[in-house]
């Protein structure tokens, strides 16, 4: 026991309602009064108050630590004490400990939260601006093991130098404060689901009864969230690398490609499973194509190819990541979309007006119609003419554009609308023109789109995945909310199957070939896509197709499997985060356009101002 040891008494209640300390310690000043702070909803813990500021809570004797009390273990000794500073008002850490030659702990000290002084003054680059918290407090309490292998209560100051916590605002103390097992597992799931933090505490506060019940704040489970990532960091392209063989092994029919560059980093990815192989063996015919970004931590640019089933419902080809939107990346996609589908190069492909993507299609799939999104191109009219132009024929360019039915009608209306409106010299339009065979609909309505003049399609499946996934994702956790995103959509799917095949439709006219075809469209369907071995079906008469139908035997023994040259195991490591040319972009007006004298962007790691890069690629940072 350590001869500096101290025992402050418990307060003790005379017949007079007065408050005294008993003999068990001395005390210099014996004027001691009781201090009532805040309302009466907001009750503090009853303390006794001397005239140099220092307090002594009042507690229940035997919920007090005492000099000599026994414990079997540190986890009893830190949860008495914890438990006994939250009746009191206070939070508890560690002092100090000490190891003997067998690195066993003989002796450990806890103390108040606000023992000690803060190290205001000592330089720091990444100082966080906060208030000062240790004011001195000399509160503690000191075990020390014995012989028998427990801890005995060796010191105990309960006198602190400050005002303590009330029972309202006690559960906001740190060591009062746990994301328990149940919490952490619960949060795993929810952020697996894509679930935001702000309504898993939603879910807490339910299950506990209030949010003061809970037993944490909102922050320590985004401090959980950030510890998760933590974790995963440096093993993530590997942990990509393992599930993509994982999958690969379950069913060959998977295929993928990782392309590393400097250091091993990972640059480019491209990944298909047998379901999105098969639908493009049927449904490829017509292929979406665009990028999004804000899926990944690293920014990378994540490149899904899409398509339409017989549902009309969207569907997914392939997917992949991208460092970069060059030529040269978007060749390397197609070379891989290329050979992992069967069934040829599409028959269209419909994207923007992206110069690298017009490039590597041409090289790639030069026997594919290559169409341009109408829409986007609509869009621009707004910022390529003036307001007062765009007001009185933006509706003529539209009807000139849709109701066209010959080239010559869209011709003869366009050059007579843009010299009605005196456009004659505007350099867009005119480029608009000379590509007309690209986008305007009477020029490719003899190329089967299934319907779409547009790349919307790619946008509103953009808009789907990114309820699954966000940009604080990793590769391997963006893979495992993809996925659960491609289950619900491919259970769409499933479901439109089974209305399709026991709901009839309602015949307009009482025709026997109007029941026959729907009939055959819906046993064709049926068959082949309950299927991994479907054989192309070449389009002819309806007796020939049903007849290769009824041919297919339906089995594992004799299905020919697709052809996929097995991965290598490599060693790979996570990509650098990049900054895509698409990120953070967005459509301006003419009168945001027409802004002088701009402050020039600074760089908040740097501090430098008109540089072309910003704090998520800063030189300065990616050399440490």
């Amino acid at each position: 026991m350590d001869d500096t040891s101290m025992i402050i008494g418990h307060v003790g209640i005379v017949e007079d309602n007065s408050m005294v300390i008993n003999n068990v310690g001395a005390v210099e000043d014996t004027s001691m009064v009781i201090a009532h702070v805040g309302s009466v909803e907001d009750e503090p813990f009853n303390f006794l108050m001397s005239t140099n500021n220092i307090q002594v809570p009042e507690v229940v004797y035997d919920h007090k630590p005492k000099v000599g009390q026994e414990f079997a273990s540190l986890d009893e000794v830190h949860d008495f004490y914890n438990k006994y500073a939250k009746e009191v008002g206070f939070s508890v850490r560690i002092s100090s400990s000490k190891k003997n030659k067998n690195d066993e702990i003989t002796r450990k000290e806890y103390c108040c939260f606000k023992e000690g002084t803060s190290c205001k003054g000592i330089p720091c680059e990444k100082k966080r601006r906060r208030g000062i918290i240790r004011v001195g407090c000399n509160a503690k309490l000191a075990v020390v093991k014995t012989i028998s292998g427990n801890f005995v209560v060796s010191l105990f100051v309960e006198e602190h130098n400050h005002s303590l916590v009330t029972p309202r605002r006690v559960h906001f103390l740190k060591s009062h404060r746990k994301v328990t097992k149940a919490q952490k597992s619960l949060t795993q799931h929810f952020l697996a689901a894509n679930i935001p933090i702000h309504q898993q505490i939603s879910v807490f506060e339910s299950q506990a009864g209030g949010i003061h019940n809970i037993g944490c704040t909102e922050k320590d489970i985004y401090n959980f969230e950030r510890d998760l990532r933590k974790e995963m960091k440096g093993h993530d392209a590997m942990m990509l690398l393992e599930h993509f063989e994982s999958e690969q092994g379950k069913n060959s029919a998977f295929t993928f490609t990782i392309k590393t560059g400097n250091e091993d980093r990972i640059t480019h990815c491209f990944w298909a499973d047998a379901i999105s192989r098969l639908a493009y063996e049927i449904y490829g015919d017509v292929v979406v194509f665009d990028t999004t970004y804000n899926t990944n931590r690293y920014s990378m640019v994540f490149a899904p190819l899409i398509g339409v089933n017989n549902h009309g419902q969207t569907i997914v080809f392939a997917c992949a990541f991208l460092s970069d939107e060059t030529t040269d990346s978007f060749i390397w996609l197609f070379e891989q979309f290329k050979k992992a589908m069967p069934g040829g190069a599409p028959k269209m492909i419909i994207t923007d007006q992206d110069l690298a993507m017009t490039k590597a299609i041409s090289e790639v799939f030069p026997d594919s119609f290559h169409r341009y999104c109408s829409w986007h191109i609509l869009n621009k009219f707004s910022e390529k003419i003036n307001a007062i132009t765009y007001r009185d024929y933006y509706s003529d360019f539209q009807k000139c554009i849709w109701q066209s039915y010959t080239r010559e009608e869209f011709d003869s209306n366009w050059i007579e609308i843009v010299e009605k409106s005196n456009l004659n010299d505007n350099a867009w339009l005119r480029s608009m023109y000379e590509l007309r065979s690209k986008w305007v609909p009477v020029y490719i309505n003899h190329v089967f789109s299934v319907g779409m003049s547009s790349s919307q399609r790619a946008e509103i499946s953009h808009a789907f995945f990114k309820r699954y996934v966000s940009k604080k994702n990793s590769l391997f956790d963006f893979i495992t909310r993809f996925n659960r995103a491609l289950a619900h959509q491919r259970h769409e799917e499933l479901r439109a199957d089974h209305v399709d095949i026991n709901e009839k439709p309602v015949f307009k006219l009482p025709l026997h070939i109007e029941k026959q075809m729907s009939e055959i469209y819906t046993h064709i369907i049926d068959k082949a896509m309950t299927r991994l071995d479907v054989s192309k079906i070449v389009e002819d008469d309806l007796e020939s197709v049903l007849q290769k139908v009824s041919q297919m035997i339906i089995g594992t023994e004799n299905s020919t499997q697709l052809s996929i040259a097995q991965q290598r195991q490599q060693i790979c490591n996570e990509p650098l985060a990049v900054r895509a040319k698409g990120c953070g972009k967005r459509i301006k007006g003419g009168k945001e356009k027409n802004k002088v004298n701009v402050k020039a962007r600074r760089c908040a790691a740097c501090g430098k101002a008109g540089q072309s890069h910003d704090k998520r690629n800063c030189p300065m940072l990616n050399d440490r």
